[in-house]
């Protein structure tokens, strides 16, 4: 049985999620690979990742297309999703500062 192509999520040229065909996603990040990156970084033993994932995450209105998630030795876990790229960037820098008050206490 063949796979349901779904709705999908590509950015504008404003960084703003919109709807797609997932054919179109599928041609979008062929040519953007790089394009959901929002951030990366290294506190301590701990890896956060902020990025854009091309699908709804959950079933929130407007959607969710960004998340954060930590990586460390003691857990993974996944942080908060945000509907737009600035607020990922928001999000990012937040979970980034907290990670790095638990490292200096």
């Amino acid at each position: 049985m063949a796979r349901k192509i779904g709705i999908d999520y590509i950015l504008d040229e404003n960084r703003q999620p919109i709807k797609v065909e997932g054919s179109v996603a599928l041609f979008w990040w062929t040519k953007h690979p790089d394009a959901g990156k929002v951030g990366e970084a290294t506190v301590g033993s701990s890896r956060i990742i902020t990025s854009f994932r091309g699908q709804q995450l959950g079933r929130n209105e407007p959607p969710h297309c960004f998340d954060t998630q930590i990586f460390s030795a003691f857990f993974d876990r996944h942080g908060e999703t945000y509907v737009s790229w600035e607020a990922a960037v928001a999000g990012h820098a937040r979970w980034g500062a907290a990670g790095q008050a638990a490292e200096d206490a």
